[in-house]
Parts: C-alpha cells; sequence; structure tokens
C-alpha cells in the first residue's frame, strides 16, 4: 500500500510538473558572473522540479574519497551530476559545472541550454576578493597581490570561463591554444547567453525562450571598480596578461552579441 502510494505521488508531481512549469533548462553558472541570481529565480520558478550543486558539499564529497576537482569545472563527478538530473526530467538545473558536450548532445533538443558572462578583469578581480576572504572558497588566497598572480592558482583563475565553457577534460589547461578555441566554438552551441553588463536583455531573451517571466533580482554583488586604483601599472598589466583567455572569449562573445540577428 505504502508502496502504490509513493508510486501515485511520483506520478502526480509529474503531471504537475509537465503542465505547470515553463521549457527546462540548463544554467551553466560560471563563478563570479551574476548567476547567483539567475540560479534563485530559476528554483523559486519551478520549485516542483529544480536541482543545483553546493560546491563545498561537492569537495567534500569527493575528498572522502581521495579527489579533488578544483579547477576542473568538468570533473567527472559533477558532469555525473547534470547528467543524471537530466536522465531524471529535472526541469531547471544550475550548477557550477562545465559545458559537457555529452549532455548537449542527448538532451539539446529539449532542454535550453544558457549562461552568463563577465568581462574577465572584473570576474577576476570579483573571484580574487572572494576567495580571499569568504568562508566557503575552496582555495583561501593568504599571498600578497604580486606573489599571488605568479601562481598557477592566479592562471587558474584568469581562465575561468574558458575552463567552464571548453567542454575539455582538465588534461587540457583552460589557458591552452586548444581548450580557447574549444571555448570559443562552444559559445554558438548556447541558446541563450548574457552578460552582466547587460542582465536587462539577458533576462528578456531567457523569459522569452522559456515561456514565463522570470523575477531576477540583483544579488551576492560587489561593488567598485573592475580595476582598483591601486592596482595600476605592472600589476594591471600582469592582471590582464593573467585573463588572456578569457579576454580572447570575451571579444568572441562581444562579436557574436554585435553581429546582425
Amino acid at each position: 500500500m505504502i508502496s502504490l502510494q509513493v508510486d501515485q505521488f511520483r506520478a502526480l508531481h509529474a503531471r504537475a510538473a509537465d503542465r505547470l512549469l515553463p521549457h527546462p533548462i540548463v544554467f551553466h553558472h560560471i563563478p563570479k558572473c551574476g548567476g547567483t541570481s539567475v540560479g534563485r529565480a530559476l528554483r523559486r520558478r519551478y520549485l516542483l522540479s529544480q536541482a543545483g550543486l553546493r560546491t563545498a558539499a561537492s569537495d567534500a564529497a569527493l575528498a572522502l574519497i581521495g579527489e579533488s576537482e578544483i579547477s576542473a569545472p568538468l570533473h567527472p563527478f559533477r558532469e555525473a551530476i547534470l547528467l543524471y538530473h537530466l536522465h531524471c526530467n529535472t526541469r531547471a538545473i544550475a550548477m557550477h559545472v562545465g559545458f559537457s558536450p555529452r549532455a548537449y548532445k542527448a538532451f539539446s533538443a529539449s532542454y535550453t541550454f544558457a549562461t552568463v558572462l563577465r568581462e574577465p578583469v572584473a570576474r577576476f578581480m570579483s573571484h580574487l576578493c572572494w576567495n580571499a576572504s569568504h568562508p566557503d572558497a575552496t582555495e583561501g588566497i593568504r599571498l600578497q597581490l604580486p606573489d599571488f598572480l605568479e601562481t598557477a592558482q592566479a592562471r587558474r583563475l584568469g581562465a575561468t570561463m574558458v575552463a567552464y565553457l571548453s567542454g575539455l577534460p582538465s588534461e587540457t589547461p583552460p589557458h591552452h591554444p586548444d581548450a580557447i578555441e574549444a571555448a570559443i566554438k562552444n559559445l554558438e552551441r548556447f541558446d541563450v547567453i548574457g552578460d552582466l553588463d547587460h542582465m536587462d536583455a539577458f533576462h528578456t531573451s531567457l523569459s522569452k525562450r522559456l515561456g514565463t517571466r522570470l523575477k531576477i533580482g540583483v544579488e551576492n554583488v560587489r561593488t567598485g571598480p573592475a580595476m582598483p586604483t591601486a592596482y595600476q601599472g605592472a600589476i594591471a598589466d600582469r592582471i590582464r596578461e593573467i585573463c588572456a583567455p578569457d579576454i580572447a572569449l570575451w571579444e568572441a562573445y562581444q562579436q557574436r552579441r554585435a553581429a546582425p540577428s
């Protein structure tokens, strides 16, 4: 009797989701690009069928089996979680997960794929400040800025958007030309791409695509200039050099955005 009731409830839930929820979506949440607001808006609208991923919990789970996913957005563990939710027909998936060619090939006909980008230096500085002070940061930064800029961690931060969009495993570093080229090509695969400087346009495009009016707020925002006054001259040049992979991706996105529809 209990088993029958559970099965009936699941069937009822599935029918309700099909009738009440908009077109399904995968939102690739790139850190420090404004995705927190988008993810929360999606979770509210798709309350009956939505999923995300908690970074700290993901790291802790892998640590228990002696693995790490730091700097690998398409780590097999995260990709498996994404594919699991897709096969469960979860209607809204908003995760810190890299673009998955396998997920796209299998589900692009039935799901909208979306993401938000950000001007790379501003994104780098925001991520830098967050990692330096936030208790949930996976890699706390305790070095002085000039010293930190010479680390592998800084190099990873400067190629974060490429890492999330290349669809390549960690064996190909995000600053490698192949990764940059793959990330730029994958821009064409997204149904909706926005950027933090034009969130109203992204809001409109995504709402139209999903067939619903999302309520995207403004959350988890750090204000201030992209490059603080104290970080000028050689330091600013070094930061731009580190961000070169993401800058190449950003420029390709800007060209796509400026092209006539």
